[in-house]
């Protein structure tokens, strides 16, 4: 029995292994969806942060309108960045959960295998104990023998 759960608890490692790594990697897209992210962000700022020191004053119509078409398609980049983001967190949070739950049951079989290990030990103790408590019982009739025919012997001396 013990075996099996041996070759199960190695087969569930290897699960784990795998979802582990998963688990990483989705969070490793999930940093880098989040970098990107923040340097649209970063950009945005900064080219509006352009805008306002430069002024709109000193342009002319066409260039401020390349300047706010420019803001506007990095606000929808930002958008589905956003999303993108999003997306990454909650596969990440699926893997991490997944990976918990296969965590959690290895760890069970490893505690199943420990009780079974006990078991196997304590009835091997007792084993030994009875074969043991055996020859103490018959050592201790051989000598009540040995001493009951030493005894009638010694009756038909007298």
């Amino acid at each position: 029995m013990s075996r099996a759960i041996e070759l199960l608890i190695e087969r569930v490692a290897e699960e784990e292994e795998l979802a582990r790594k998963l688990f990483a990697k989705a969070t490793g897209d999930a940093a880098f969806a989040e970098q990107q992210l923040d340097a649209l962000n970063g950009f945005r700022e900064s080219y509006t942060q352009r805008l306002t020191e430069e002024g709109a004053a000193g342009m002319d119509s066409s260039q401020l309108a390349h300047y706010n078409a420019f803001i506007d398609k990095l606000d929808g980049a930002a958008e589905s960045q956003t999303a993108v983001l999003r997306t990454a967190r909650d596969q990440a949070e699926k893997y991490r959960e997944k990976w918990l739950s296969i965590k959690g049951r290895r760890k069970a079989l490893e505690t199943l295998l420990e009780k079974q290990r006990e078991r196997e030990r304590i009835a091997q103790m007792k084993k030994e104990q009875k074969v043991s408590d055996e020859a103490a019982l018959n050592s201790f009739m051989r000598r009540l023998k040995s001493e009951a025919s030493n005894d009638e012997s010694d009756d038909g001396l007298l």
